[in-house]
């Protein structure tokens, strides 16, 4: 387990789930029909967190490596 990826992937699931929460919030303001870029962000919010557990599953198979 490294522990770079890990803080890596856990700040970036924090992050992701923070913009999408909040941007969840500001798109529901306005009618559907209409293009809203606070659903995109809130999209995008949602990648990050997707890719945070993608990063944060990979540190769990990752080893530091000793120097000799």
């Amino acid at each position: 387990m490294d522990w770079r990826f890990t803080l890596i992937g856990v700040s970036m699931i924090a992050v992701g789930a923070a913009l999408s929460l909040t941007f969840t919030n500001l798109s529901n303001i306005g009618p559907l029909e209409t293009f809203s870029q606070w659903r995109m962000a809130s999209q995008l919010g949602g990648i990050l967190a997707a890719l945070g557990v993608l990063v944060l599953i990979v540190s769990f198979g990752l080893r530091r490596k000793k120097r000799l």
